[in-house]
């Protein structure tokens, strides 16, 4: 229920955003827009999680690869409708008209979350590995706002920056999630290959290469070799 609510409420907020044309408004629902954004993420990845568990075997990666693959496919078609010179607001009215369907459809087919009602594994891990888990949650945030910044202002930069237009302002969000989903097809099987701190070692020099050639160049091709080796 949790996936279906915060995809219904993403689908209205979506319809609103192209019609705010003052500041604090458009920081109001984005507010809230991320909000529901975040609980439905949250949402998916227990679910996927949970799944992992049930098999017994790596899968998260997997399954990460084909919600890029689906933001791949929304930057290609997004892409296109700046070449065409289409709306913002139709490209917007069409996301929600596949968003809410399906978040209907789907929402049916996900499992009910597991309760553990057992206090035996209860363990507060916290003051066992305080410093453990800060150095997880400083990765977690600012993998979140890499990722975050990229589909968010890669476009931006395009235009602003490289001086872009048309399809090619789109080319860097391409890039980037072109590359994370090949990244995430493989990630489950690399792991289990190069074990979790080599493979999380080889994952940040990869993040670090392409802030550089980001950074430090600003062409059309540094751009989608920099978001490429970033995805």
């Amino acid at each position: 229920m949790t996936v279906m609510y915060a995809g219904i409420i993403q689908g209205f907020l979506w319809l609103v955003i192209p019609f705010i044309t003052e500041l604090y408004f458009f920081m109001f629902f984005a507010f809230i827009f991320g909000c529901c954004y975040g609980i439905y993420e949250v949402a998916i990845n227990l679910q996927a999680s949970q799944i992992e568990k049930r098999e017994e075997r790596s899968m998260m990666s997997g399954f990460h690869a084909f919600f890029s693959l689906g933001i791949l496919t929304g930057s290609f078609i997004t892409s296109f409708f700046l070449e065409w010179q289409i709306s913002f607001f139709t490209n917007t009215l069409i996301y929600v008209i596949i968003l809410l369907p399906l978040s209907f459809i789907f929402a049916n087919f996900l499992d009910n979350d597991e309760v553990d009602s057992g206090n035996n594994n209860k363990s507060n891990i916290f003051f066992k590995w305080p410093l453990i888990l800060f150095l997880l949650a400083i990765l977690s945030m600012t993998d979140a706002l890499t990722e975050g910044g990229v589909d968010a202002w890669a476009a931006l930069y395009m235009r602003d920056i490289v001086g872009a237009e048309g399809f090619t302002i789109g080319v860097a969000t391409i890039s980037f999630n072109l590359l994370m989903v090949i990244g995430r097809l493989i990630g489950d099987r690399l792991r289990d290959r190069l074990g979790v701190h080599m493979f999380l070692i080889l994952l940040i020099s990869l993040c670090i290469v392409g802030l550089i050639i980001i950074f430090i160049y600003s062409s059309i091709v540094s751009s989608i070799i920099g978001f490429g080796v970033l995805g």
